[in-house]
């Protein structure tokens, strides 16, 4: 379909065609610049998709909320798949192997975190979600997405006490909002430029070299054993 055939359509599931589409186009873009920080050209991406880049605007607002649209759909996609490897494995265990101990709830932050290691556009993504993704874009777009998160956050904290019940949803949200700040400066720090990534290679600069899965991953335990003492000690 030619780009003018699109600029003629005008129902509802024609316009969701070429929203899914300039997506696509952006997120193949972004996998295959494999840049570390994101960058996404209207100019490029257009001409991946084969329209005017004027057009671009009759379906998004910006670039931003592009990029803020495929984080969602990232996390959308995680969550589906860790959801998946998390409901088997807990059906594999037999029923007095969900011990409440820490030892389950270090396991289960540890599989969390290298479940997002795992998915590097994700946690591009997120990384600049508050510098880059929530500007150029209309308050409305904000709050839409601002709302969505917290159902996704509360859908997802539920998940994690099935599989852990020693922390409660609540604290598992409480969790997951604090871990969150650490996941966006984690992930800038453990995935440095070629020139830092040279200077870091040398012995005595290991104290500044950081591993995002096994980081995180410790970060969340100790904000989780946190969690568990201030609730003993009410």
């Amino acid at each position: 379909m030619s780009d003018d055939e699109f600029q003629r359509a005008r129902r509802p599931e024609q316009k969701e065609e070429r929203r899914t589409l300039l997506l696509d186009a952006a997120r193949e873009l972004l996998l295959e610049h494999q840049s570390t920080h994101l960058e996404l050209s209207l100019n490029e991406l257009s001409q991946r998709a084969g329209m005017a880049k004027s057009n671009v605007y009759r379906y998004f607002e910006s670039r931003e909320a592009i990029l803020l649209e495929l984080l969602r759909q990232e996390w959308t996609t995680w969550f589906h798949q860790f959801h998946s490897e998390l409901s088997i494995g807990r059906a594999q265990r037999r029923p007095h192997a969900r011990k409440r101990d820490l030892a389950a709830l270090d396991q289960l932050v540890l599989r969390f975190a290298q479940s997002l290691a795992n998915r590097p556009l994700l946690g591009q993504l997120c990384s600049i979600l508050s510098t880059v993704l929530e500007h150029n874009v209309e308050p409305q777009t904000v709050a839409a997405f601002k709302l969505e998160s917290l159902q996704f956050v509360r859908m997802l904290s539920h998940f994690l006490h099935e599989q852990c019940d020693y922390l409660s949803p609540a604290q598992y949200e409480e969790l997951f909002h604090t871990g969150f700040a650490a996941l966006v400066g984690l992930w800038s720090f453990s995935h440095p430029s070629a020139a830092v990534a040279e200077v870091l290679a040398a012995p005595e600069m290991a104290p500044f070299r950081h591993e995002f899965g096994r980081d995180f991953a410790r970060h969340l335990s100790l904000l989780a054993r946190g969690l568990v003492e201030l609730e003993a000690q009410r």
